[in-house]
């Protein structure tokens, strides 16, 4: 269950008697390169299945001991464990200036390494790194991006192999082709002479391509509905409500990792949903970054993004009721909770924790809120104000009314007057088959926040 919130219903009779229908729930859901050892023990602890590692040795033309690892990429209850592929033992020929010539082939020939990390700069993971790591990351990349095997990598890092690899899985969404990622060790006795790195591909090349082809035009799509000159909170919260409104909260695709359950089967979980918020977000141009952690008792992704300077977190999982819609049946229940749209860390923080081990920037603005920008947004109980706002709901049977108090003092003053006191009656006036007047509504005290609807 999601802590603090809970759907309810409440019917009020013409005679002023009043009962209470509570409906519960049951949910699932500074430093640089010093900080590499770390983010590698937090990517490690993060998974609640085994690391499955199998290593096989053997001894090439050229005299060189291979030591061939397999990665898994990170799993839990949500972000689910997918182990990379079988290697099995083999003889290698294949001389150094062979392995630099395929390097020249794919686009990590020298001069290549400069256009690649200028073209990754602003990349939030990718930042978090020194020199060393970024040509890592960028050679990882272009290896990953080309579904290319056992290119060699320049350098010979072994200890950050896997926390690299997470930051380019980071920074980029559209890679939704991979389930971990292999690696080689060559050695000659002790002496580690190079590393070649492999992606483990879940699809051949065709696939990938119209898998990627299909994507790609889903989001011009879905991009393009937006209207001429919607500023940047506008962008967020429109995608914001597409990923919620075209998605259920489901462990049946088989792609709920990535972000083609979302635009291609409109079902997906966390890591699903928080990539594809993140993938189109990059299209408009507007920083976002994925944070992975835990949430409701498990492993959980939400977003970063950027607004007018200021960072703000949204969880679109959370904002959506399929993920948590597990009420009494044939409950009532609004399409989109606004309660997790742009708010502050020490809101989320309530319910969500960040992998420690990556330094995320601190999210203190309100300017962005859903809330402040609606109008929504209460420092005190204004009845003025609270006329108005249902009184335009009333006549309009979609409308789902949410306010969001500034503190917890305000938050138990809005629920005594408006439902305690019953004073929601006083303003919102619906009525039922029967004559009566009834609301339903659901109360959040982590985020401050109740929603009322039909």
């Amino acid at each position: 269950m999601k802590k603090g919130h809970r759907w309810n219903v409440l019917p009020r009779v013409c005679s002023l008697s009043c009962c209470f229908m509570v409906l519960l729930m049951v949910t699932g859901c500074g430093n640089r390169l010093s900080l590499e050892e770390k983010i590698e023990q937090s990517i490690s602890s993060q998974t609640d299945l085994p690391q499955k590692e199998r290593s096989e040795k053997n001894v090439d033309s050229e005299g060189t001991e291979q030591l061939s690892k397999i990665a898994p990429i990170a799993g839990s209850q949500e972000m689910e464990h997918i182990d990379g592929a079988e290697v099995s033992e083999q003889q290698n020929s294949t001389s150094q200036e062979e392995k630099e010539a395929e390097r020249e082939q794919i686009g990590l020939g020298e001069e290549d390494l400069a256009r690649l990390k200028e073209k990754q700069t602003g990349n939030y993971y990718y930042e978090l790194l020194n020199d060393p790591g970024k040509t890592m990351y960028v050679e990882m990349l272009q290896i990953l991006l080309c579904q290319a095997k056992d290119i060699k990598l320049s350098g010979k890092d072994l200890d950050n192999l896997g926390m690299v690899y997470q930051c380019v899985i980071n920074d980029h969404p559209e890679l939704f082709y991979l389930s971990g990622y292999t690696y080689v060790s060559h050695k000659i006795g002790d002496e580690l002479k190079y590393i070649t790195f492999s992606g483990s591909y879940l699809y051949d090349s065709e696939i990938i391509r119209q898998r990627n082809d299909a994507v790609e035009a889903k989001a011009k799509e879905i991009l393009d509905r937006i209207p001429a000159g919607t500023d940047s909170y506008g962008i967020v919260k429109y995608i914001y409500e597409y990923v919620i409104l075209n998605t259920e909260y489901s462990f049946d695709s088989a792609d709920n990792q990535n972000i083609c359950s979302v635009f291609l089967e409109q079902k997906s979980v966390c890591n699903g949903y928080a990539k594809a918020v993140q993938y189109l977000l990059q299209k408009e141009r507007i920083p976002c970054i994925l944070v992975v952690g835990q949430a409701g008792g498990g492993s959980h992704a939400w977003n970063i993004v950027q607004i007018d300077g200021a960072y703000y977190c949204i969880d679109a999982t959370w904002g959506d009721p399929s993920y948590y819609n597990d009420a009494q049946e044939g409950a009532v229940t609004p399409d989109i909770d606004y309660s997790y749209l742009c708010i502050t860390t020490d809101e989320i923080s309530r319910t969500h924790t960040p992998d420690p081990a990556y330094p995320l920037p601190v999210c203190s603005s309100r300017s962005a809120n859903y809330f402040v920008r609606e109008g929504l947004y209460f420092d005190s109980v204004d009845e003025g104000r609270l006329r108005a706002i249902f009184g335009e709901a009333e006549n309009d049977p979609d409308k789902v009314v949410i306010l969001k108090a500034s503190d917890e003092n305000v938050y138990h003053a809005l629920f005594q007057h408006l439902i305690t006191e019953e004073n929601i009656f006083q303003y919102y006036r619906v009525y039922d088959g029967n004559g009566n007047m009834t609301v339903s509504y659901s109360e959040n005290d982590n985020t401050n926040t109740l929603s009322f609807w039909h």
